[in-house]
């Protein structure tokens, strides 16, 4: 009796050490990021920053890797079909919440396949014009494109992505019909910009500051409610008459479904010291990022987020009528 009392007894602790260790390990050896853009864009740069202060506060080596292609798809796959133990995480953005609308065939569920961990960052989208149009402002542009139909086009990142989206805005508050043309990143996209092949576009204010700065490119309003720190004496396109105006870039880490709560929370708090480290918060600044606030900071909040913008892209798409690919 005594003997099987202390087999009991035994086997009890033996998985209570085991539970506590698993908890407490976590990590258990180097994690990789995810990021599914091409290397040098505003969520590559962001993935590394985060990689690199985790590293630090977590005591494992973590790696970014790049998985770009079909507007994110391709990394969101392999990161929602990798093992649930927090090692394996994807950096996620607008990307993930537009594709329902824009495509068809995703190969995972979108509302059940990755779930958020935690926001990173805020980008502001700005719209600037080549220097070898006439308009200056956006009333100009407005009037130049209404007595100048099939003239100005929009240059983009690609098709589904959120400088798309946030031209098809711009058209339906305009009331306007300004083609896209879609690019392989933004970087072909702002090189014709600057040589006039396409006359528009909707971008990353970090991404073409020194182009503005230097007269090159025009800046004509902040997609964004509030103005480019950097400019304020520019408007934004609500404040310059389209009502409503709103687009920006957002930057939230996610996990394959499955992941342990404890994993996902652990992760959580890691990333919102670092949202405070003094360091981060200049490096955001130069890169005109903003960390999120009380109202995004956890996990739930996050996918409230996201859940939001899924309805939001959903009945924009509808209301334009967008044809999925």
């Amino acid at each position: 009796m005594l003997t099987r009392l202390f087999r009991l007894a035994l086997g009890a602790t033996i998985t209570l050490f085991v539970t506590q260790s698993v908890a407490q390990e976590f990590p258990t050896r180097p994690i990789r990021i995810v990021s599914p853009y091409a290397p040098g864009g505003g969520n590559d740069r962001v993935t590394r920053l985060l990689a690199e202060k985790l590293t630090k506060s977590l005591g494992q080596q973590i790696f970014v890797e790049n998985r770009p292609g079909a507007n994110t798809m391709l990394g969101n796959e392999y990161v929602a079909k990798s093992t649930p133990d927090g090692h394996t995480l994807v950096l996620n953005g607008n990307g993930f919440v537009i594709n329902p609308s824009f495509y068809r065939n995703i190969p995972y569920d979108t509302n059940t396949d990755l779930i958020p961990v935690s926001f990173v960052a805020f980008s502001q989208l700005v719209l600037v014009a080549s220097a070898a149009i006439e308009p200056n402002t956006v009333a100009e542009l407005l009037a130049f494109i209404r007595a100048n139909p099939n003239k100005l086009n929009f240059g983009t990142s690609g098709y589904g992505g959120p400088d798309h989206l946030a031209c098809l805005i711009f058209n339906q508050l305009a009331k306007v019909q300004l083609q896209t043309v879609p690019y392989k990143g933004g970087g072909p996209a702002v090189a014709d910009l600057l040589g006039n092949h396409v006359q528009l576009m909707m971008v990353a204010l970090p991404i073409v500051q020194a182009h503005i700065n230097s007269g090159k490119l025009k800046l004509l309003g902040a997609a964004t409610k509030t103005r480019a720190s950097a400019f304020p004496s520019v408007p934004t396109l609500d404040e310059a008459g389209l009502k409503g105006y709103e687009a920006f870039l957002w930057y939230g880490l996610m996990a394959p479904k499955h992941t342990p709560v404890s994993t996902v929370n652990k992760l959580a708090q890691h990333i919102n010291d670092a949202l405070k480290d003094p360091q981060t918060l200049e490096w955001f600044k130069q890169e005109g990022l903003t960390a999120p606030d009380a109202e995004y900071n956890t996990p739930k909040k996050f996918e409230t987020f996201i859940h939001a913008e899924l309805e939001k892209t959903a009945k924009l798409a509808s209301e334009m009528k967008i044809q999925r690919e």
